[in-house]
């Protein structure tokens, strides 16, 4: 994995996720070479996935990946994904860096190492509530509206706390005065 955008971190070399818009990213922990102690999420992009493609399309591509992450540093809420590094791009990858996840709930539901994880009844209305949280947040204050949302796209701590991401394809809104 050793891209240059990713030096201050030591990285596992396997992802252990992959996630957001078509599973396009690979995600894999990580910790800050400067605080050990510090866990991240590396969500990383590898370019090469669509040199099949004509240029246009690619482009338009790693903008929509990109937008993932760069309208995650325009808000903050406690279940939107935290950024602890925006996102990064060269010639070979796209990557940015995130709060510790474990796993996405696409994930969840297809690995059958993760029956285990499975929450509790009173843990998924807390998962609910969160997550209804978040999009009144999005809608309310921020007036935007997230047209991505997904399983590949809610992600959980270690700590079982949703966290939402996915933000590439948002839609500001004005409210209309009834007609």
């Amino acid at each position: 994995m050793g891209s240059q955008l990713t030096k201050n971190y030591d990285c596992e070399k396997e992802p252990y996720m992959h996630a957001g818009l078509h599973n396009m990213w690979k995600v894999f922990r990580g910790r800050k070479k400067a605080a050990p102690n510090n866990e991240v999420s590396i969500f990383m992009f590898d370019k090469k996935q669509g040199k099949t493609k004509m240029a246009k399309v690619m482009q338009s591509t790693y903008d929509t990946l990109k937008a993932d992450a760069v309208n995650l540093t325009k808000f903050r809420h406690p279940s939107l994904l935290n950024l602890v590094e925006a996102p990064l791009e060269d010639k070979t990858v796209i990557v940015f860096i995130s709060e510790p996840v474990e796993f996405n709930l696409a994930a969840l539901a297809s690995d059958h190492q993760l029956r285990d994880r499975i929450p509790t009844d009173v843990d998924l209305k807390c998962m609910v509530l969160e997550l209804m949280e978040c999009v009144n947040f999005l809608h309310s204050n921020a007036k935007t509206i997230h047209m991505n949302l997904s399983p590949e796209n809610i992600y959980v701590t270690a700590e079982g706390k949703l966290k939402v991401g996915g933000l590439n394809f948002i839609q500001p809104f004005t409210t209309a005065e009834p007609i």
